[in-house]
């Protein structure tokens, strides 16, 4: 499957090529001035290892069998292959993307960036027959499963790249001077376990049980057909239920509504069913002249979980799951003079915290120069850790005639119908070895540097077990990746960026936790390093937009570690904490850089206390002393009267802010906890 036109095969090492041709016959390969010849076995299956050399581009792969059949693939490159796999931010196309990194959808084609995306298949073992992943409505691939190839980056084809691999080709790419491919196998809500096989899984006895479990075809019927029926049976006591939808509200004004005030909490968290929400807007002649001259957007933040959107009885978009931001662009012509109507229908599954629209989002109607060749974080403040807002940017664009009116406010609400919370569902790409057998399997033989993996989010609620988990998988690729020599493919582990609520002061941080076993499994495993990425994240968005930082991170420590780039920047991390007089002195490790602080104070440092018997976060002040040596002051801490447990740094799911990084690599210190166990 992965053997088309245009593919990228990793230099200095071996690709198996296989297929199917009439047993007896002779199968040849020609390719790169070499022939290789092979007999077709009894079976009908074939297979021949190529061996390529140095980076070159421009070649063509002749198959043939004598039986007279021909294959004929062109514009094959020598360069370096890198897998990359995970989750939703892994595959999160650049298609969603495009107004954070505008520049990058018109760039003209490079053809020394490709990707090659494999089909999402669930199998439970290697005999079983593929069938398509069981999507959800909203998938964040982008890519049809009908005829997979490897495409060079363009603006016809970027639109499907994953963002976070196509930054991390590109550095590569950049820094290297040669062709680089990227093997895309990703799947959104994928736990770890979904990317393990049979061997890995038997030192966890509970995921290995399930797994048996879904290779029984009436096991998978019977639960397929019960989540469909109560999907079913949700869905048509929400549709039955909705008055709204047979009376048009989406046409005739509110009257005497109850008003919210939005964006915020549309009902109390528990409740499950449909909402209607208008909102009346005044336009003027010259805004509706700039509407018609530039384009009309429609942002609404993010709405949990799906809407319906109407602009003066017209309908101009739906969003069918909670995740994605709400982009609408609409017909000048639906917009008039005077006022104006926006009617939502927001549909609340009971599931998901409740109905709400996100706080720190974009609610505005506005003309497109407003965003025109822009990166839209620095026209609207999202809250995200790494600051790219500017205040003043709008202000300036609407001083140039662009048009922006706020939706933010008052807002005439009326509840529809009001249901019993949504049923469960279920994804059977999920469950234990679905993705490992459905996607990995056919890339064994294929020759690769080294492998990405950005995942952890749907394993953060039991972290305590994802760093003996990861260990087995990625001992379990390295021994089935069959051409990385001595079985020890680099291994690069994105590190979780920040999210959820800011709050430093909590000791309840899955994600805190998780990206501690992602970094300790790392170093139980060698040859695997983590990037650092902790500041890349935004506090209200499971999906933040900055995977340039997030491929150009992940591409440094590729760099240091497959390549031996030493100047490649190092992540800085704490070796060392001990007290003198009251204070923790912590010793970090930046190699030839030095640590330097991005603020006027250091934040971040907290200590964790047993007050009562009940642990406590202090928050504490810090400062440095040189450039690998901080001084953090136990004070705040000793005058609880507690028991001082730990002294941490950004271990928290979402700091509010970051403020250590190297000088020289603007790599940010590694969040980590230091036990003290000193009495105050």
């Amino acid at each position: 499957m992965l053997f088309t036109s245009g593919m990228v095969l990793q230099q200095n090492a071996g690709t198996t090529i296989s297929g199917g041709a009439a047993a007896g016959t002779t199968v040849t390969i020609q390719f790169c001035n070499k022939k290789y010849e092979t007999a077709v076995k009894d079976s009908g299956r074939w297979r021949i290892t190529v061996n390529c050399g140095e980076a070159c581009t421009g070649e063509t792969m002749e198959i043939s069998c004598s039986n007279g059949d021909r294959i004929s693939l062109s514009d094959v490159c020598i360069g370096e292959v890198w897998l990359c796999s995970g989750q939703s931010n892994m595959q999160l196309p650049m298609d969603r993307l495009r107004y954070k990194f505008p520049q990058e959808m018109t760039a003209p084609k490079n053809g020394k960036i490709r990707m090659f995306t494999v089909p999402i298949k669930v199998r439970y073992n290697s005999n079983s027959e593929a069938a398509d992943g069981v999507l959800d409505e909203g998938s964040e691939s982008g890519v049809s499963a009908e005829k997979p190839v490897w495409q060079a980056a363009s603006s016809e084809t970027i639109a499907a790249f994953s963002g976070s691999g196509y930054f991390f080709a590109k550095t590569l790419s950049e820094k290297l001077g040669v062709t680089v491919g990227i093997i895309l196998a990703a799947q959104g809500g994928s736990p770890v376990t979904s990317w393990m096989g049979e061997k890995s899984l038997e030192a966890f006895p509970d995921y290995a049980e399930r797994r048996k479990k879904c290779l029984s075809v009436a096991f998978r019927k019977e639960l397929k057909e019960r989540i469909e029926a109560g999907l079913e049976r949700w869905n048509r006591l929400c549709n039955e239920g909705d008055t709204g939808t047979p009376q048009n509200w989406h046409e005739k004004p509110f009257e005497n509504e109850k008003t919210l005030n939005l964006p915020g909490e549309l009902a109390d968290k528990s409740f499950a069913g449909v909402i209607w929400l208008q909102k009346e807007i005044e336009l003027s002649v010259e805004q509706i002249s700039a509407f018609k001259k530039n384009g009309a957007w429609l942002w609404l933040g993010t709405i949990v979980d799906l809407d319906f959107v109407w602009v003066n009885g017209t309908k101009v978009g739906t969003t069918w799951y909670l995740y994605p931001p709400r982009r609408y662009q609409i017909d000048p012509d639906l917009l008039h003079e005077g006022k104006n109507r926006i009617a939502v229908r927001v549909v609340s599954s009971g599931r998901s915290g409740g109905a709400r629209f996100i706080p720190l989002r974009p609610y505005a109607l506005f003309s497109g120069d407003i965003i025109k060749d822009t990166d839209w974080q620095k026209v609207f403040d999202t809250g995200a850790v790494t600051k790219v807002y500017q205040p003043d940017l709008l202000k300036q664009k609407i001083a140039d005639g662009g048009v922006y009116i706020s939706l933010e406010g008052e807002w005439q609400s009326r509840i529809s119908c009001s249901v019993e919370p949504r049923s469960d569902e279920h994804f059977f790409e999920w469950e234990p070895s679905a993705l490992y057998y459905g996607m990995l399997e056919q890339c064994f033989d294929y020759a690769v540097k080294g492998a990405v993996w950005y995942q952890g989010e749907s394993n953060a609620e039991k972290y305590a077990e994802y760093s003996a988990l990861l260990e087995k998988m990625i001992e379990d690729w390295r021994e089935h990746f069959v051409h990385c020599p001595k079985m020890i493919m680099p291994f690069i582990i994105a590190e979780l960026p920040c999210f959820n609520d800011v709050n430093l002061l909590t000791d309840k941080c899955d994600w805190a936790f998780l990206r501690e076993q992602q970094h300790d499994a790392a170093k139980k495993l060698g040859n695997a390093a983590v990037a650092s990425l902790i500041d890349c994240g935004e506090w209200n968005e499971l999906h933040p937009e900055d995977k340039a930082t997030v491929g150009r991170r992940c591409a440094e420590q590729a760099l240091r570690l497959a390549y031996g780039e030493q100047t490649a920047p190092l992540v800085p991390k704490a070796v060392s904490c001990s007290l003198k007089d009251g204070e923790a002195i912590v010793n970090v490790d930046c190699g030839k850089d030095v640590l330097v602080c991005h603020a006027k104070e250091i934040s971040g440092f907290t200590a964790l206390i047993k007050q009562g018997g009940k642990n406590a976060v202090v928050p504490l002040k810090a400062k440095l002393l040189d450039g690998s040596t901080i001084q953090v002051d136990l004070a705040e801490a000793y005058a609880t009267d507690a028991e001082i447990l730990e002294l941490r740094y950004l271990f928290v799911d979402c700091p509010p802010e970051v403020t250590l990084f190297s000088k020289n690599g603007s790599v940010p210190l590694e969040p980590f906890r230091f036990t003290l166990s000193s009495q105050g």
